[in-house]
C-alpha cells in the first residue's frame, strides 16, 4: 500500500484516492488488513497521540 500524505484534514476518500482505490469500502478494508484498524480509528488514535 502506497503512503499517502499525513493531513487530518484530508477525507479518507482523498487518500484512497491518492493511493489508488477506486472506492472508500475497498480502501477500508485494505486499510483494516494491514493495520488492524479502520483509517478512521488509525486517524483517531493518531491525533490522540500528536494532541
Amino acid at each position: 500500500m502506497r503512503q499517502p500524505e499525513h493531513d487530518p484534514r484530508l477525507k479518507i476518500q482523498e487518500i484512497a484516492d491518492q493511493v489508488g482505490y477506486l472506492t472508500v469500502q475497498s480502501f477500508t478494508k485494505a486499510f483494516k488488513m494491514e493495520t488492524g484498524k479502520t483509517p478512521g480509528e488509525y486517524r483517531a488514535e493518531l491525533l490522540r497521540v500528536n494532541a
